[in-house]
């Protein structure tokens, strides 16, 4: 009776999965993200035609803060630049990312890491949830020539599997009910040079959910100073070794919004600030201070996020900056 019961529950969640699927169509996403499975197949596209001059790398908020293409049109001295930032990119995603795939396919000679607080949050949930799927996606696997039999089986699988195709999507409910309602504009979300436009047209406003996951996933329990700082400078280490150019950029933030959001406030927000300043010391680095580049909310989405006016604004500005 046990193993009949255990069946009709698989039976019903896939079909539960299959009917999520038809609405919101997902791509396919082996690398735990499906922009991250965008972004692999567009850098792979670039590495063919010689790579780029700058890559950008950090969280969401540089995803949506530079479009390369108004900062190649606004360089005198840049012809080719690449968004290779990832949601939820802590230094230790980062690290990674770099080191096995942005690196070697880009070969870029400037690498502009952008950095807010929670960077720098060792007890970061959704940091730690993004590291996590990278890390154990087969889509890395394989990449690295590290796949495994159970990898194997886990793609053969999600060929036929709507439940593995979704399971993404399910990792964040309240993600998934918006697509359900709003419909998945996903295909439609990243540049052809890895912009993440999502934010374009929003209106300044701090959603009761982005300001809960922002306190208890984000940055709870709020701890400076241990693996996401030590991953931070081997990241800077990896680029200088390969003779790139490291750009440090604090990144604009609304911060009578967004610092009481930290569980110490002010204090928590001025240990990321003074770190920021201790690797402004290395020689290895440069820094730029883009914190009241933006002081119109009209320029943001939320208090991390800027909309397409400020995304525009501060495409021009770390230009002229780099320059």
């Amino acid at each position: 009776m046990a193993p009949l019961v255990a069946l009709l529950v698989i039976v019903a969640a896939e079909g539960g999965a299959r009917v999520i699927e038809s609405r919101i169509n997902p791509q396919p996403h082996t690398w735990g993200h499906r922009d991250t499975d965008v972004k692999v197949s567009q850098m792979q596209a670039l590495h063919h035609a010689g790579g780029t001059d700058v890559v950008f790398l950090g969280s969401s908020a540089m995803n949506v803060a530079v479009d390369p293409a108004t900062f190649i049109a606004t360089s005198d001295q840049v012809s080719s630049a690449y968004n290779a930032a990832l949601s939820s990119g802590s230094p230790i995603l980062m690290e990674r990312w770099a080191k096995e795939v942005v690196f070697p396919l880009l070969n870029p000679k400037v690498v502009v890491i952008g950095l807010t607080s929670l960077a720098f949050n060792d007890n970061g949930h959704t940091q730690e949830d993004a590291y996590d799927r990278y890390l154990e996606s087969p889509g890395r696997a394989t990449y690295l020539g590290e796949a495994s039999l159970a990898d194997r089986i886990e793609s053969g699988a999600h060929s036929w599997s709507a439940l593995l195709r979704v399971r993404a999507e399910l990792r964040q409910p309240y993600t998934l009910i918006d697509k359900l309602v709003e419909g998945d504009q996903s295909d439609q979300v990243l540049s052809d040079l890895g912009h993440d436009t999502r934010r374009m047209f929003t209106e300044y406003a701090v959603p009761a959910r982005f300001e809960s996951d922002q306190r208890n996933l984000v940055l709870t329990d709020y701890v400076l100073g241990g693996r996401q700082t030590a991953a931070l400078r081997r990241l800077i280490d990896l680029a200088t070794e390969r003779d790139m150019e490291v750009y440090l950029v604090a990144m604009p933030v609304v911060e009578a919004d967004y610092i009481p959001l930290h569980p110490n406030g002010t204090l928590d927000h001025d240990q990321y600030l003074a770190a920021f300043d201790g690797l402004a010391e290395d020689d290895l680095v440069l820094t730029l201070n883009a914190r009241e580049l933006l002081g119109d909310v009209e320029m943001f989405a939320d208090p991390i996020h800027v909309n397409g006016q400020g995304a525009d604004r501060f495409a021009q500005w770390l230009a002229g900056s780099l320059t």
